[in-house]
């Protein structure tokens, strides 16, 4: 907080430029009283003065004070988050570039003068999460979006959760969706599959075709590329990466695992049988209706048969790599893969390597505000140059003179105690 004083600030204002002016014409007049008549040196001691007071004045403007905080600080406030205005214990707010202004124009006089600095703020992408959305998968939204919308309406941005089947027919400025997330890579089965679970293929298509825009009259989203260097994905599934799922009607005639569940039912050896998940019929639950074998198999431990979640890792790897994106994996509440641990060290590898982290919700424990601490390592800072005169401020050099001298200004920087910022001040030469 700051004390309102102008009165003193005022007169620390003037004590500061005369003692500038009498440190410059002791300097100038030392030096005349040694040069005689000679035109050339009595240049060179114009010169000097000017070059003491400039760097008098960038030594002491730092430590300006503005209520009970120096100028120096406040600049290091505005270089880290952004801060153009500093809130005095009145209320009254008192904008930083314009106390920065009265001192230098004082000193120098209006437009004979220019500061450089950068200015930055702390800025919290929008998050989009991919996710398989089957039912299995609701706790898992629930909570992230829970942590999502915290986040958003803290730090102003945006959020939304994308189905990673609703990519298929999305359009990529390098990519299509249908094909990055088509299965096949390394799989050996024929049969029908998920792409609602090909999370390696999803984090290979956004890594390389950037965030997603939707468009209402098409109904699809597109990817036009990354418009930020701060690359990241949020991705989830519970399931090995392209799973096999489909039903299939066969008889005991044509499938073993039917004829013994035929038999197992004292019926016919090639009764007719209906198996929820193509890939899960060597065990498991079933049920006799009339003469029709159903097999209950989504809960036997074999779900997602085969999908070669290595392989998918790998091209979500490498295509992470090559666009310097970061993945954040979410593990479910529960997952339904047939080697465990596999599938948690390729989706550990794929955090690792690319530079992510693993959120793992497997543990109830895991609460809403531990979600938002490890999503809130995806801030990042966006800072600018900026040229400040007496009229004028922005990213644009402005030229107040042919010959300009300058002195830089040591400001420290609140968000790095190891670092010293510089700010350049040029005036007049």
């Amino acid at each position: 907080m700051f004390l309102s004083n102008k009165k003193s600030q005022s007169a620390e204002f003037l004590s500061i430029i005369i003692l500038i002016l009498i440190v410059s014409i002791f300097a100038l007049f030392s030096k005349v009283s040694l040069l005689g008549s000679n035109t050339q040196q009595t240049v060179s001691a114009i010169k000097t003065m000017k070059s003491t007071k400039l760097s008098l004045t960038a030594n002491i403007l730092p430590r300006i004070t503005i209520g009970d905080e120096n100028i120096g600080q406040a600049l290091g406030e505005e270089f880290c988050y952004g801060n153009e205005t500093i809130l005095l214990q009145s209320g009254q707010k008192i904008n930083i570039t314009t106390e920065l202004r009265k001192v230098l124009d004082s000193i120098y006089g209006k437009n004979n003068w220019m500061l450089r600095i950068k200015k930055g703020k702390y800025v919290m992408p929008d998050l989009y999460f991919y996710v398989d959305c089957s039912g299995s998968t609701v706790k898992t939204r629930q909570k992230v979006e829970a942590a999502m919308a915290k986040i958003a309406q803290t730090k102003h941005s945006k959020y939304k959760i994308i189905c990673i089947g609703d990519l298929t027919n999305a359009v990529g400025k390098y990519s299509n969706a249908s094909d990055d997330l088509a299965c096949g890579r390394g799989d050996v089965h024929k049969k029908n599959i998920e792409t609602d679970e090909n999370w390696g293929g999803a984090v290979a298509f956004v890594a390389l075709n950037g965030i997603p825009s939707y468009n209402s009259t098409t109904k699809k989203y597109a990817f036009n590329g990354w418009n930020t260097t701060h690359r990241y994905i949020l991705i989830s599934g519970d399931e090995e990466s392209c799973s096999s799922c489909m039903p299939l009607n066969t008889t005991g005639s044509q499938n073993s695992v039917c004829r013994n569940f035929c038999l197992n039912a004292n019926l016919p050896a090639n009764c007719p049988c209906y198996f929820t998940d193509y890939y899960c019929t060597t065990g498991g639950r079933w049920v006799k209706r009339g003469s029709m074998i159903f097999s209950k198999s989504f809960d036997i431990g074999c779900h997602g048969e085969p999908g070669n979640t290595t392989a998918y890792t790998d091209f979500a790897i490498k295509r992470a790599k090559e666009n310097n994106v970061s993945v954040f994996f979410i593990i479910p509440t529960k997952i339904y893969v047939n080697n465990k641990t596999e599938w948690l060290n390729n989706v550990r590898r794929l955090c690792n390597e690319t530079g992510g982290q693993v959120i793992d919700l497997r543990n109830d424990s895991m609460s809403k505000k531990e979600i938002v601490m490890t999503l809130s390592k995806l801030l990042y800072r966006d800072e600018e140059t900026v040229y400040i005169t007496s009229t004028y401020e922005g990213p644009q050099f402005q030229r107040i003179s042919e010959n300009l001298i300058s002195y830089p200004i040591l400001i420290s920087s609140p968000c790095d105690t190891g670092e010293q910022e510089n700010a350049l001040l040029m005036v007049r030469g």
